[in-house]
């Protein structure tokens, strides 16, 4: 589940973009609120998708349920600044005791690991992690 919050103040506060799988080429849906909220307070939208690198563009917040349990409620570019990516060889050694590993893909020759948290290792090794990418790390 994906929540985006509008801002009441924008010029286009009576307008919002909600994404939905409506199809595979089209996946904006836009609605108008007109006088519907009368309190002044943000506007909350909600969608549920499978289309993460779309809906990825249009929101600033993550609420993340899985298996019935929130897991995720974070601002999203905080939430990707603390997450990374690092490929490793199968016989290398690394202190990986200071991050929270989220996924470890092992292959023959090397494995991918994605973890939220700090490495003391070189900025070239790490690579980052999209919406998606997290989304799958963390809900397996």
């Amino acid at each position: 589940v994906v929540v985006g919050l509008l801002d009441n103040e924008s010029p286009d506060s009576n307008r919002l973009t909600l994404v939905t799988p409506k199809s595979e080429n089209d996946v904006r849906l836009q609605a108008t609120l007109g006088n519907q909220n009368p309190t002044g307070l943000p506007v909350g939208a909600v969608s549920s998708t499978h289309l993460i690198d779309e809906v990825s563009k249009l929101i600033d917040s993550v609420k993340l349920i899985h298996k019935g349990k929130l897991i995720c409620d974070d601002d999203k570019d905080l939430l990707l600044q603390d997450v990374h990516s690092i490929n490793l060889r199968n016989d290398e050694k690394l202190d990986l005791s200071k991050v929270t590993i989220l996924s470890d893909k092992v292959a023959s020759l090397s494995r991918t690991i994605i973890y939220k948290g700090e490495l003391n290792v070189s900025p070239e090794r790490i690579n980052n992690v999209d919406l998606q990418e997290y989304f799958i790390a963390v809900c397996k």
